[in-house]
């Protein structure tokens, strides 16, 4: 009997809600045009909530993270994980993705771990 991930990611869902905030994930639009001048298309918004997760000593002294970083669990996205090419803007403050790590055991996305910099 396979384990039911899609109550995980319901779970994960509500409890994100429950104590994070919303956040928009700025996806830009794919580039038309000529290649040596592309038009960039027009981004995409999707808005999801999200828990700040704080950031340790031992990371920043290993530097896995940078001073100012942000670390953040977002509740399961309708495209699936955010890219890096996607954009955090939170309280109209836009946070560059440097790594988002989902979380999906099986076939759900349950949540994903972004860590994020100005």
């Amino acid at each position: 009997m396979a384990f039911d991930y899609a109550k995980s990611a319901a779970t994960a869902k509500r409890l994100i809600a429950n104590f994070g905030r919303p956040v928009i994930i700025r996806t830009p639009g794919a580039a038309t045009g000529p290649a040596y001048n592309p038009t960039p298309g027009t981004p995409s918004d999707e808005t999801v909530s999200a828990v700040e997760l704080k950031d340790s000593i031992m990371n920043r002294s290993r530097q896995l993270t940078k001073f100012g970083d942000r670390m953040m669990l977002i509740e399961a996205p309708d495209g699936g994980a955010p890219s890096l090419d996607a954009t955090i803007i939170e309280a109209g403050e836009p946070w560059r993705i440097v790594e988002s790590i989902p979380f999906s055991p099986g076939p759900s996305l349950v949540y994903a771990e972004l860590l994020l910099r100005r």
